[in-house]
Order: C-alpha cells, then structure tokens, then sequence
C-alpha cells in the first residue's frame, strides 16, 4: 500500500514537471525598449535590435550557443555596366568616363547609416487570452546629415510571431524569425537608368561556424575580397538565405527574390538579386534593386531551424531523464523507510 502510495505520488510529480514545461512554452513573446535598443525574448531566444547607435544591427541568439549579427551598412547607387544584375564596388562610378556637365554638380551615390539617425515607434504587440503572439514596432528615419539625402525617408518595420506565417508567399518560422519590412521613399537619383544596393554585413561570434551562400560550400570570411564582389547563387524559391552553421541548429539571413517598387504611380513586383565580398570578417552582402520612383518596400528576415527530429529526441529525452530521476529517489524514499 505504501509503495502505490509513493509511485501515486511519482506520478503527480511527472505530471507537474510535464505541465511546467507546457507552461514555459506558452508563456508568449516578452519584449522591452531601453535607448532605441529592442529586445526580444521566446522560449530560449534573444532577439536584440539596435538602432541607437545609428547603424541598426540586428544580433540573433539561442541558448544552444547560436549567436549572429546583421548590420543593416549603407546604400548605394550603381550602374549595372557589366550587365550581370548586381552591385560591384566600381560600378558607384555611375557616370564611368562621362565628364561632368556645365554646372553639374555630382554628389557621392552611397549613403552610410551612420549619418542617419532613428526613432523608436513603441510596440504593437497581439494578445491572445493574455499570451503575447506577435510584436510588431518600427525604427523610423528622422534627419540625415548629409544634405543631398535630406528629404529620404527610412523604416524598418520588424514583426515577431509566435505561429508560422505565410506573408504574400513568404514562409516565416513561427517564434524563431524576425521579419523586417525596409522602406526606401524618395531618393535622389541622380540617374534615370541606375539601381539601387543596400548592404547588410553578416558574422557570427563563433569561429567555429560555417557560413553559407550556397549549401555546402563555406566562405571564406577571413579573406578580403572587397571590391571583387561576386553574383549569390540563387534557387527558384522565393526565399533566399545565407545560413550560419552552428552544431545541429542553421541561422539565417534570408530574403524575397522580389520586391515591390513604386513606378508611375503604381506598385510593381520586380526582380531582387545580390552580390557579395568578404572583408576579412564580415560578409558583406548587397541586395540590388531595379530602378524604382518613389518607394521601394522590402522584407528580409533573420532566424534558425533546428531539426525536429533532434528536438523531439531532446524533450523526450528530458521526459525520460526526469522521470527515472524521479523513480531513483522514490525507490530511495521507499527503501529507506523499509528500514
């Protein structure tokens, strides 16, 4: 009758440690502002995004040890003269040999963000029943310094969701990935047939990862190859990804092939491609754009997947191991009082 007694009470001590962990799994997202720097918090997630000190970046960790950056750099007026769809250092030349005009003035055609400065939205967050699913705020141009860029505007809208999400055909990993919609109104081209680049430069803070355009081929990050920027491999899906290797987990920089570009007064999906170089610790990656009017709006994102099958061993694991820890010291509790 004892011993029922203690395996009863085993069992309610399994149960409890079972419902903990479905508790802790829907507690929801938790997120705080503190000096224009954002952080985000889910199961064992931070999300930290950092617009104070004028260049966002973007630092992505997990418990497991994965830990990357993005840093949203510059943008850049370009002029495809090899043709090849993509941004290389020696094209922001974009009147090549052409001497300047009576009175023309030429202004540089990159805009770092350091000469931009930000404003913090506040949040947005989603409840459902007292559970936070979703969280969205912006970081939103305010002056920049440099006066032929005065009447630019720029945000990032980012959004967090708790659920999986398929956004105008974009998958986003539920409680996993950052979407952040870019926002380019009013530019001041100084052509009518350049693009546009903007740059994010990408890094881990692990020496041992592997960091990928193309599966199964790393980059060699610690070389410099700025100003030999090469065309990304793309595949046909929609999404695109630079993915950092770190055990059994993948991070990644992904992005859309398209994006929405407004010309005569209309919205149009057009084309994306991208080049990149490394500078010896970075990758510096620039996402290119056709020419566009008024607005571009783009969504890039940054998260990880695990595999299932290595988290489904991992809980049941823990079950397991929680479980016969619990029968070891009931069977000690029992033994005990047999004495």
């Amino acid at each position: 009758m004892k011993l029922h007694k203690y395996f009863l009470g085993l069992s309610l001590m399994v149960l409890i440690l079972f419902s903990a962990s479905q508790t802790l799994a829907d507690e929801g997202i938790g997120y705080q502002e503190l000096n224009n720097e954002v952080t985000l918090n889910i199961n064992d997630l931070t999300l930290m995004v950092n617009a104070g000190g004028q260049v966002p970046k973007f630092h992505y960790q997990l418990e497991s040890g994965l830990s990357m950056n993005i840093m949203f750099k510059l943008l850049a007026e370009f002029y495809d003269f090899n043709e090849d769809g993509v941004f290389q250092y020696n094209e922001t030349n974009i009147w090549g040999s052409e001497p300047p005009g009576i009175g023309e003035i030429r202004y540089t055609t990159i805009l770092a963000l350091p000469s931009v400065t930000w404003e913090f939205s506040g949040f947005e967050p989603e409840e459902v029943d007292g559970t936070t699913v979703a969280v969205h705020f912006n970081f939103t141009s305010t002056s920049i310094s440099d006066p032929f860029y005065a009447g630019l505007e720029l945000a990032i809208e980012a959004h967090l969701y708790m659920e999986d999400q398929i956004i105008d055909g974009y998958a986003l990993e539920g409680g996993r990935e950052l979407k952040f919609d870019l926002i380019v109104k009013n530019w001041p081209w100084q052509k009518d047939d350049t693009n546009l680049a903007i740059r994010f430069d990408i890094s881990t803070d692990n020496d041992e990862d592997e960091i990928e355009q193309e599966p199964g081929k790393p980059i060699d990050t610690g070389s410099d190859t700025t100003g030999m920027e090469q065309k990304a491999e793309h595949t046909e899906d929609v999404k695109q990804a630079v993915t950092i290797n770190h055990d059994d987990v993948e991070g990644y920089f992904a992005y859309a092939t398209q994006s929405q570009n407004r010309i005569n007064n209309e919205y149009q999906t057009k084309g994306v491609e991208a080049s990149y170089c490394t500078d010896g610790d970075n990758i510096q990656y620039y996402l290119c754009f056709e020419h566009f009017d008024d607005e571009l709006i783009y969504d890039p994102s940054i998260g990880s997947i695990t595999s299932d099958e290595t988290a489904s061993i991992g809980t049941i694991g823990l079950l397991f191991l929680s479980s016969a820890t619990l029968i070891v010291i009931a069977n000690y509790i029992y033994r005990k009082k047999r004495k």
